[in-house]
């Protein structure tokens, strides 16, 4: 049996007879930068040490309606956040679909995005 060549599938097209144009993620971008960082360390109800990390985050593009200053960063080392304070701020970027679904402790994620962007940039 021989194969039938198949034809060409051309690229669909919308009513107006324009390819549609590809979906672009859009991100929100957020200002992230060490107040103070506690010379001892925490000790957390499992027994882990962490060290008290203050923070401030504020909106680039005007998603949140205020600055936001937050409290205790568990699980974070004292070089981590020592090199984040050294930068002054790093902006961190999250999906827009994040903002109006973001969790409970969602100032620690973007705390976390931060330190992991200023420890990969010092690498």
């Amino acid at each position: 049996m021989i194969p039938f060549p198949r034809p060409a599938l051309k690229p669909q097209k919308n009513k107006q007879g324009n390819k549609p144009k590809k979906m672009r993620r859009v991100m929100n971008e957020y200002r992230v930068s060490i107040k103070s960082i506690s010379d001892r360390p925490v000790a957390e109800a499992g027994g882990d040490l962490s060290h008290k990390v203050e923070f401030h985050i504020d909106s680039v593009d005007g998603v949140l309606s205020e600055d936001w200053d937050g409290g205790i960063v568990r699980g974070e080392d004292l070089k981590r956040c020592s090199q984040l304070k050294e930068k002054g701020n790093v902006v961190v970027s999250q999906p827009s679909a994040w903002s109006s679904q973001r969790p409970d402790r969602w100032q620690e994620e973007l705390v976390n995005l931060a330190l992991d962007h200023s420890v990969s940039e010092s690498a």
